[in-house]
């Protein structure tokens, strides 16, 4: 892989980290910038707009790889690339109208009534799949295998139905008409996958591999982040009820899953997912204004997290070197080594180094 120089150790590291199997120390994502970049780097036109910037696979790829000229790829740091149409891109697919915005891309609610007997269908002539299908074709094709694509944030189950209907009047659906809110999951079940596998055989290497969006996750064969963010706003009944199931179903397609469990409020559903024997691994997202995820108070969500047989993918947003030092030898004291995966912002290299020396 160009850019990355320990592949082949950060595979089996990897490997090991979805199995949680024994590992010297904790999985770690660390990128640095480099003092000079290692190649010159190219000229990119400013994007024309915003729907450009996520979009354009020319542009998207040239300033990618810009971006790994200037940085090493370090410990389990390694270069993967996205075309993104938003957490959520299957509601473009479905209907939704995309607003493209500087720091994400978010879509527009369109369902009045869902009907009597609705049914949501693939359709593999809706113009914003098309569109970004045939980006992230062309981004394959500019790459070749200096490093992989990612398969896109599809998203599924209530969080899909949300942007289509809007949360408000999702919620009432839930109440007035269950019946018909379960039958949509479950299409929504299969039209995931009959979007999933497209990018997968589009994105996959010669033996299967492949990494998804935004998460810097691979697998030796399909890899999926699930969610359902719509969950801090539904009681644990509820949640049972229409989400629990149609994640398990994702899980026994994909052959390494992570759940974004996201906020506060959405805690109350940990033990539910974790009685989701088929998933691997769990991301916890504290949310605007709390600790990151290397804070103290998370460790009750680690421990059940952990006791019940499930990897860890941990996330730093603060940028304190000494800090990252220091929690992370908290966190491997009271977890161990295996299933730790800690994600770092991108630093400077002398900060880099700190780390590498103190945990490789």
């Amino acid at each position: 892989m160009k850019y990355k120089d320990n592949w082949q150790e950060t595979r089996q590291r990897m490997n090991a980290w979805w199995k949680g199997e024994s590992m010297d120390r904790p999985m770690m994502r660390i990128v640095a910038r480099r003092k000079e970049p290692v190649e010159p780097l190219e000229e990119v036109e400013p994007y024309a707009n915003m729907e450009e910037k996520w979009l354009h696979p020319g542009k998207t790829v040239a300033n990618y790889m810009n971006y790994c000229r200037q940085h090493a790829f370090l410990a389990e740091g390694f270069p993967h690339f996205r075309i993104f149409m938003g957490p959520g891109a299957m509601a473009a697919y479905l209907g939704c109208k995309p607003i493209f915005s500087e720091d994400s891309v978010w879509f527009e609610k369109f369902v009045d009534d869902w009907g009597d007997n609705p049914k949501l269908d693939f359709d593999e002539n809706s113009v914003w799949f098309k569109r970004h299908y045939e980006s992230i074709k062309e981004a394959c094709r500019l790459i070749g295998e200096d490093f992989f694509v990612d398969i896109p944030d599809i998203v599924e189950n209530l969080d899909i139905l949300a942007s289509m209907r809007g949360a408000e009047d999702l919620c009432f659906d839930i109440m007035d008409n269950p019946e018909v809110i379960k039958k949509l999951v479950e299409d929504l079940d299969n039209l995931y996958f009959e979007y999933y596998d497209r990018f997968y055989d589009l994105v996959k290497t010669p033996t299967g591999e492949s990494t998804y969006n935004g998460f810097h996750i691979w697998s030796e064969g399909k890899v999926g982040k699930l969610q359902c963010d719509f969950s801090a706003i539904i009681s644990e009944e509820q949640y049972r009820e229409f989400v629990q199931g149609s994640i398990k179903k994702q899980c026994m397609k994909l052959d390494n899953s992570l759940y974004h469990l996201d906020g506060v409020d959405a805690i109350r559903h940990l033990d539910a997912i974790l009685e989701i024997d088929e998933l691997d691994a769990l991301q916890w997202t504290p949310g605007a204004g709390k600790a990151d995820g290397l804070g103290e108070e998370w460790y009750p969500v680690y421990d059940k997290v952990r006791s019940a047989g499930k990897s860890l993918w941990i996330l730093v947003d603060e940028y304190n070197p000494d800090y990252w030092v220091d929690a992370t030898k908290r966190l491997i004291k009271r977890y161990g080594n295996n299933g730790i995966y800690i994600i770092y912002p991108d630093m400077e290299m002398e900060d880099a180094e700190k780390l590498i020396k103190n945990f490789c």
